[in-house]
């Protein structure tokens, strides 16, 4: 608790950095095409897993690092389209919502692949 009657007290802590690295699995389910085999909606599940690290010299080895450090698993959800726009190029567009111990998020991607086309029999 600090008391300052004048109002001009400041307290630098310096810097914290918060880092962390995810991997994650999906297993999509292809829902058929639309507009001749150029859309192709899905619907996925998977999991993934989180390695976060806190950090910083006003921070090290105290109870807010400690709470920081943290590894948590959590199940992922996705759904979307693929579109194809030429021959094994195709426009990803979908959302994906996490749900974890500790994080809960939801986002939307857009993204460019390639698939290797299938050989004809």
């Amino acid at each position: 608790m600090v008391n300052d009657p004048e109002g001009n007290f400041t307290i630098d802590l310096g810097q914290a950095r918060w880092g962390d690295v995810a991997l994650g699995l999906d297993f999509q389910y292809l829902l058929g095409t639309w507009r001749g085999g150029r859309w192709q909606p899905y619907l996925g599940l998977g999991t993934s897993e989180y390695f976060r690290n806190g950090s910083g010299t006003a921070i090290d080895g105290t109870f807010v690092e400690g709470a920081l450090d943290n590894i948590s698993a959590g199940i992922n959800s996705t759904a979307g389209w693929d579109i194809a726009l030429a021959r094994g190029v195709v426009l990803n567009v979908g959302g994906r919502a996490v749900l974890a111990s500790d994080l809960r998020a939801n986002g939307l991607q857009a993204a460019l692949g390639y698939r290797v086309p299938r050989s004809s029999p």
